[in-house]
Order: structure tokens, then C-alpha cells, then sequence
């Protein structure tokens, strides 16, 4: 945030405390007894934001969804807290550091609109989602074209020797076939070459 000076021994005193901040009530708690670590004040500003949003949505039904997001929120909060990292959580980032402007908004609706639409009609597909698979489909017949001709040529090379290794055996037998005669006729010409 900016205007606070957070140092590196104000994290490593202070980050159990700025990671409890986003466990629910224990923000504002906390937001208000530790004024002197702008470390614990930047985490609890936003956990403070999203206590308030757990309040908001818990007792509409439709809204009961926005808890998961929430939830959310707050258990990757928690892990960036307790790691000592300073990290704007989306939109309530903004909202704690009182710079909301209209893009913030629109990634707001453009979540909660596509939420509400997956709940009506599970099987929705988002355009970033669908931006996604296209992307993947791309990627997968861009290897395809590497992968396919590849393959194709390893399996010809494979055809080849088995041919030759078919080839081999053959041949191998014939030769062995040929001692075998060869043997025959010596033992012929030794028979012969005997006197009687």
C-alpha cells in the first residue's frame, strides 16, 4: 500500500499476526489493536474488506456462492501473509488501497455474471475459458504436426529393420542349410578318397 513503509523485520516480527488477520472477525480485531505494523495493517485492510463481503453475501441465498470466493480469498491471503509477501488480493487489493476504479468493477461482474450463469447452466463455457481450450487445441495440433510426421517416419524405420532382421534370419538359415551340405559333401570325398 502505498504511504506504508513495510520493513523486513516488521514482516518477520509481525506475519502469524497479519496471517491471522483473514481469519473472519479476528480482522477488524486485529486492524484495530496492532496500528503500529503497517505490515499487519496492510493484510488486515483486507481481510477487514473481506469480512465485510462474507457478511454481505451469508444471508442472501443467491449470494451464498460469492462465500466460496471468499473463502478463497482469505486462505490465499492467509499463505501470502504467513509468507511474508506483500500481495494485493484481486479487486480487494484496490478496495483496501482506495484506488477502486472502473476496471476493478468490471472484472467484479465479469466473475460474478459468469458464476451465476455456470450455477443456471452448469456446462456455460466462459470466453476466457474457451480463449483457453482454443489455445490448447492450437498447441496440441502444432505438435501434432512435428509429432505425427516423426512417428510416421520411426515406424517405417521400423518396418525396414524388421525386414532386414527377417532378411538376416534367412539368410542365416541358408547358410546353415549350405554348412550342412557342404559337410555332407566333405564327408563324401573322405569316403571316396579311402582306398579299399
Amino acid at each position: 500500500m502505498k504511504g506504508l513503509e513495510i520493513t523486513p523485520e516488521d514482516i518477520r516480527k509481525n506475519k502469524d499476526l497479519a496471517a491471522l488477520s483473514y481469519v473472519w472477525v479476528f480482522s477488524f480485531i486485529i486492524l484495530l489493536a496492532r496500528r503500529e505494523s503497517p505490515y499487519i495493517q496492510y493484510h488486515a485492510k483486507q481481510g477487514s474488506i473481506l469480512f465485510a463481503f462474507s457478511l454481505l453475501f451469508w444471508p442472501y441465498a443467491p449470494f451464498r456462492y460469492g462465500e466460496y470466493v471468499v473463502l478463497a480469498l482469505c486462505v490465499f491471503g492467509f499463505i501470502q501473509a504467513a509468507m511474508g509477501n506483500v500481495y494485493p488480493l484481486p479487486v480487494i487489493g484496490d478496495l483496501a488501497e482506495g484506488k477502486v476504479h472502473r476496471n476493478s468493477f468490471g472484472k467484479m461482474w465479469h466473475v460474478l455474471k459468469h458464476t451465476a450463469i455456470r450455477l443456471v447452466k452448469p456446462e456455460h463455457v466462459t470466453p476466457a475459458y474457451r480463449s483457453d481450450l482454443q489455445k490448447q487445441e492450437e498447441e496440441r495440433l502444432r505438435e501434432e504436426k512435428i509429432i505425427v510426421p516423426a512417428r510416421i517416419a520411426g515406424q517405417e524405420e521400423e518396418k525396414k529393420i524388421s525386414t532386414l532382421i527377417n532378411r538376416v534370419e534367412e539368410e542365416e538359415k541358408e547358410i546353415g542349410w549350405l554348412k550342412d551340405e557342404v559337410k555332407k559333401l566333405e564327408e563324401k570325398v573322405e569316403a571316396m578318397a579311402q582306398p579299399k
